[in-house]
């Protein structure tokens, strides 16, 4: 676990974020309790700032402006990434190791790119009814009984062909490594374990890809695979 992952951890069991966003004018809450609007102290759009009880992130609805916790000091404090985690994590009495920001970056650089794959695996699904893409398909719809409804709930996506989402995230440009250190590419995952979610952390960041073989159990047990397929690391 990352220092970032601890400290976010400790301080959303604590309801830290009603100490972080307290005096943004009088609160609203919405969607079942889980998120909270305010005043945006950056637009100034009343009732237009959410942030998450459970997860450490908001966004305004007015300005478009977005984050975690660390981005908010950034932005309403001015403060540079250090002296935002050096805040929280004294709000959690968490002491900091010597490459915290070093970690934080490629941990976001990591969510970003297996943000960007589950989305062009969601797009397959949803608009692609090649032969590659049918055999996801029929086994969402025909055999687990999906709706379309199901599919967006739980961002399903198809994975067909890592050559292809190689390519596809080079050319967003992320380099052949830092998309090999996901675990995108792990054996059998877009050949034998095909349909797919985002597997995510407290602060709702991806931190990894499960799927879901569509092979039969018993061709499972004679391959001697597993019915679930997890990206590397996770």
């Amino acid at each position: 676990m990352t220092d970032i992952q601890n400290i976010y951890s400790i301080l959303l069991a604590r309801g830290y974020q009603e100490e972080l966003f307290s005096g943004l004018g009088e609160k609203k809450t919405e969607k079942g309790g889980q998120e909270t609007l305010v005043d945006c102290p950056l637009c100034h759009k009343e009732k237009h700032f959410s942030y998450n009880r459970q997860k450490p992130v908001w966004r305004c609805w007015s300005c478009g402006e977005s984050g975690d916790w660390i981005d908010f000091l950034e932005k309403t404090k001015g403060y540079d990434f250090s002296q935002a985690l050096h805040e929280l994590a004294s709000a959690a009495g968490v002491e900091l190791s010597p490459q915290s920001q070093q970690a934080y970056q490629d941990y976001t650089k990591k969510a970003d790119i297996l943000e960007a794959a589950q989305a062009y695996f969601m797009d397959i699904f949803h608009d692609d009814f090649s032969d590659s893409s049918k055999e996801v398909f029929n086994y969402a719809f025909n055999e687990r009984g999906y709706e379309w409804d199901d599919i967006y709930a739980m961002e399903l996506g198809a994975y067909v062909d890592s050559q292809a989402l190689l390519e596809k995230l080079m050319s967003s440009g992320y380099t052949e490594q830092e998309i090999r250190d996901t675990g995108l590419l792990t054996k059998d995952l877009g050949e034998v374990h095909k349909l797919t979610l985002l597997w995510r952390d407290a602060a709702g960041r991806a931190i990894g890809i499960a799927a879901r073989a569509l092979i039969s159990d018993d061709e499972l047990k004679e391959r001697g695979l597993p019915k679930y397929k997890y990206s590397y690391g996770l």
